[in-house]
């Protein structure tokens, strides 16, 4: 009988890269100075012990546009009539240092008033007609309304599937998935404009969505994979990933985002479930990963098998039996086609010979029976799966003579 070990760990990693310092240049003889935008996005939170990343990334990298709202501060009051009210920005790859608005092209484009005191700017990433914004100045609060699975929270990057720092800093663009944010309060504060050095506003994005990755490869000095190495390479053993789900995940199929909603004295630092309702009632669905089936794992090069979005929620560990999804008396933790929590379901080949593996999506992140796995707002988790297999091994013997005794006779003529 064959016995199949999967190995499960979770690992952090940092979303990073660097942004330049944009400068403009303003022709003196322009009596008015058109409002522009700089923006950077915040990498996502290290998943290992929930620190809070300080990386930033350009947005263009994720979204190429976002929507801006806007009150300036004049006379000891806010002025009623917004400077913006849903303007659209939008990204202009073609845009130089030179340009009155560098990368980011506003619309309508606005002036700033020299008069002001100061201005409130709101933002929100990518353009939607869902972003709304209740309240004026420095009290308004941006929701987002109906946001649905299938808007395209649940792609992977089945079209590079390899694992590396390259990949890690890949957006969700390329394969259309919507990566919703929004911008850090951004007050500008002026008691008088500058016009030869006037300032950008620096429209700084925050993540509200979850984000799981999972990569699979051959555990490090496992059994596998010393057969592979190059003093056995008369005994390869190929394994490869034929097919990846996470089933039954318990995702709101619909979620609205409330920035303004209460957190509690409970909320956790650097990220929270709370801002997401549902709008409907949640369902269970089945994350499928990309087709790697035609790649070779090795010990040294993980290979992504998905990448998701998530609507931030909790999924809380239950130890169930694998058979029929009551209570674990045996505590194996382990699941199978009729598990009643969110698992996974790995199959792959050994030598061309077809395997499944089973495991509790709480347990592989190493969630206590009982305990809650948070998937909040910017939170990067990332699941390496790592396989190894016990190999079959042979010893021989051989029974003795056990007939009757051993009696000689001799036979005279």
């Amino acid at each position: 009988m064959k016995k199949t070990f999967i190995i499960l760990a979770s690992a952090a990693v940092i979303l990073a890269s660097c942004s330049k310092d944009d400068k403009v240049q303003i022709n003196n003889e322009q009596e008015e100075a058109v409002i522009g935008f700089t923006t950077f996005a915040e990498a996502q939170t290290k998943a290992e012990n929930n620190e809070q990343a300080t990386n930033k990334w350009n947005l263009e990298a994720h979204n190429t546009t976002f929507d801006v709202w806007a009150w300036k501060f004049y006379n000891n009051a806010w002025v009623s009539t917004p400077v913006y009210n849903k303007g659209t920005v939008t990204y202009n790859e073609s845009g130089t240092e030179t340009n009155t608005y560098f990368n980011w092209d506003a619309n309508p484009i606005k002036f700033w008033d020299k008069s002001a005191d100061k201005y409130y700017f709101y933002a929100a990433s990518p353009t939607s007609s869902s972003w709304v914004l209740t309240g004026t100045g420095d009290q308004g609060k941006l929701s987002y309304a109906n946001f649905t699975l299938a808007g395209g929270i649940n792609n992977n990057l089945s079209y590079n599937a390899t694992a590396t720092v390259t990949t890690e800093v890949q957006s969700f663009k390329d394969v259309h998935d919507v990566d919703l944010m929004i911008a850090d309060d951004n007050i500008v504060l002026r008691d008088k404009y500058n016009k030869n050095d006037p300032d950008k506003v620096n429209e700084i994005f925050n993540h509200i969505l979850s984000r799981l990755n999972v990569t699979v490869a051959l555990k490090a000095g496992g059994t596998i994979a010393s057969l592979n190495s190059d003093t056995n390479t008369n005994n390869d053993v190929v394994v490869k990933v034929t097919g990846f789900e996470i089933k039954g995940v318990s995702l709101k199929n619909k979620g609205t985002f409330n920035e303004g909603a209460d957190l509690g004295t409970d909320v956790l630092k650097e990220g929270t479930i709370k801002r997401w309702s549902a709008l409907a009632t949640e369902g269970t669905y089945d994350l499928p990963g990309a087709d790697i089936s035609t790649l070779e794992l090795d010990a040294t090069t993980p290979r992504y098998i998905a990448q998701y979005l998530i609507i931030p929620q909790a999924i809380t560990s239950e130890v169930l039996d694998r058979a029929n999804g009551k209570k674990d008396t045996d505590n194996d933790k382990v699941g199978d086609q009729n598990a009643a929590y969110p698992y996974l379901k790995l199959d792959y080949t050994i030598g061309g010979e077809p395997y499944t593996a089973y495991y509790n999506l709480a347990h592989a992140f190493n969630v206590a029976d009982g305990e809650t796995l948070n998937f909040c707002e910017g939170w990067q988790n990332v699941l390496n799966i790592k396989i190894d297999a016990d190999m079959i091994v042979f010893d021989a013997q051989v029974y003795e003579w056990k007939d009757k005794k051993n009696e000689n006779v001799t036979i005279f003529d």
